[in-house]
């Protein structure tokens, strides 16, 4: 029985080595992606990332803008039947 015991720890430190070494590999080549083989490459998130912000910051100006001209309406309509009632 103590050798299925020390069969099953060794086997045991084997797997966490090789879950280690994969982990270990898989984070290398992920990080090899960020190499400098195409720089070019790397910016293409950050440009749509840029644009998509850019865009959102131009929709929400028009969006004040409109909301600040329909505030104009409503206080004009207001004036005027103000007005009126005097």
């Amino acid at each position: 029985m103590a050798f299925f015991n020390s069969a099953v720890g060794t086997l045991e430190t084997v797997v966490i080595a090789l879950g280690a070494g994969l982990g270990i590999w898989g984070a290398i080549n992920l990080l090899e992606g960020y190499g400098n083989d195409n720089p070019g490459a790397k910016s293409q998130g950050m440009k749509h990332f840029m644009a998509k912000l850019m865009e959102h910051q131009k929709r929400k100006e028009k969006h004040t803008q409109t909301d600040k001209i329909i505030d104009f309406e409503n206080a004009k309509e207001r004036l005027t039947s103000y007005a009126k009632a005097c």
